[in-house]
């Protein structure tokens, strides 16, 4: 019990929306277009880009052959007359919103209205990297045939604080996406 109380201990936690508005006010979390009325009790409301891509002739995906999932088509999505979504099929979608942190491990996840639809927002890898910078791939599937438009708020960041020392912030192959980037499991 005399080395607990020596240490100064911090404990991992969910930051409240008064703790994320403190934090983009300092710099510690950038978002784009930053809108107090998107804060949340404990999390940031969202808004997706105004493309959708898909992969092409898949027949199956072998994941030791890149060439096999490497044909992708990019849609816009119309203003007025929106997107289909159709069941069966993977939606990769650009939120519409550059985020970065290097001092915060960014969650994201749909909004619990939206999963009351059908439409799940993020398949994989809801947890971000630290210091990962750029926009978000939302990996889309829907239930039920779903018509999206542009700058639709259908998913949410929370900000969790890392336990122990940010020893390596991301810099991976994501970093600085500017759209929807399609699987490089094999990129270097």
């Amino acid at each position: 019990m005399g080395l607990f109380n020596r240490e100064k201990r911090t404990c991992g936690g969910i930051l409240t929306g008064h703790e994320i508005a403190r934090q983009v006010s300092l710099g510690n979390i950038k978002l784009e277009n930053y809108d107090p009325a998107n804060l949340n009790p404990n999390s940031y409301n969202l808004y997706c880009g105004d493309t959708v891509t898909i992969y092409r002739d898949l027949s199956i995906i072998d994941l030791k052959d890149p060439h096999t999932y490497e044909k992708t088509q990019t849609f816009k999505i119309d203003e007025d007359a929106g997107f289909i979504l159709r069941p069966g099929t993977l939606y990769l979608i650009p939120s519409g919103v550059h985020m970065e942190t290097a001092k915060f491990e960014p969650l994201i996840t749909g909004r619990s209205s939206i999963g009351r639809l059908g439409i799940a927002v993020h398949q994989e890898a809801g947890f971000g990297d630290i210091g990962f910078s750029g926009v978000w791939t939302l990996q889309v599937k829907v239930t039920y045939p779903t018509r999206i438009y542009p700058r639709m708020s259908i998913f949410q960041v929370y900000f969790l604080t890392p336990y122990g020392k940010i020893a390596q912030l991301y810099h991976g192959k994501y970093q600085g996406s500017t759209g929807a980037v399609p699987s490089k499991l094999y990129a270097d």
